[in-house]
């Protein structure tokens, strides 16, 4: 008796471009389509995505208010995410680096206060340095 093996490729998950048109200074997500809009209003931004959040939003299966607009460092474009109030930060290495008195606190991502007579410490990120 010979048997064969049959093997199929599966297709992609997701093949289908959606077309987001979101505010610049918010990343607010004003519409999301299969084809793209050829007149959006002033301060916003349309680009095309093949994320399958999309296809769930379309679908109703996920809420369009959780997600917004945010600037993928890594890949250098625009890409729809979770909407979040909490920043991580992701260390470059595993090394622990002392803190450096009398700094400007414009020139560091991070800057610390430290208050010895209240035992209090009060932490500042610099988002001038943290978004570009």
């Amino acid at each position: 008796m010979a048997t064969e093996t049959h093997t199929t490729a599966l297709a992609s998950v997701n093949t289908r471009s959606y077309f987001i048109v979101f505010v610049n200074d918010t990343g607010k997500i004003l519409s999301i389509k299969t084809s793209p809009l050829l007149d959006y209003p002033d301060g916003t931004t349309q680009i095309e995505t093949k994320n399958p959040i999309c296809r769930k939003i379309a679908k109703g299966t996920a809420s369009l208010k959780k997600y917004g607009m945010v600037w993928d460092i890594i890949n250098e474009k625009w890409d729809i995410d979770i909407r979040s109030t909490t920043l991580v930060i992701e260390s470059n290495h595993n090394k622990l680096i002392p803190f450096v008195k009398d700094t400007d606190p414009t020139d560091t991502e991070i800057f610390v206060r430290v208050y010895y007579d209240s035992r209090k410490i009060e932490v500042e990120a610099n988002r001038k340095i943290l978004q570009v």
